[in-house]
């Protein structure tokens, strides 16, 4: 991911707002997968807009962490907002990609949202 960043000009901003010493159940490995492709796609959103930011902000909530990644690049068309986790859609051509993240997210009982903020 750190090479990824590096290749596009953008920085990456991490706010732990939770103890350092919290720990998580789960699967490490699919937590870091997950994060990474949410990396991803923020770095993806500015299409080649180079110094740019993404904040990875990681927080606590009724016993619940929630890692949360924001991009700053514009929000995703009306048409995909209104489709989203409706039905297999994508802005990259990839149909496989929602299907992977909701089964990891209901396998491990957790919750996957998006907000838009103009």
């Amino acid at each position: 991911m750190k090479h990824e960043l590096k290749n596009a000009y953008i920085y990456l901003n991490v706010l732990m707002k939770i103890d350092e010493n919290q720990i998580i159940h789960g699967n490490v490995n699919l937590l870091v997968q997950v994060v990474n492709n949410m990396i991803s796609n923020a770095i993806q959103a500015y299409d080649g807009k180079h110094d740019q930011n993404i904040q990875l902000e990681i927080s606590k909530d009724s016993g619940n962490v929630i890692f949360s990644v924001t991009d700053f690049a514009g929000g995703l068309p009306k048409e995909v907002q209104n489709r989203l986790f409706k039905e297999m859609v994508t802005t990259k051509g990839k149909k496989w990609y929602r299907t992977w993240i909701i089964y990891v997210l209901f396998k491990y009982q957790s919750t996957f949202w998006w907000r838009y903020y103009i």
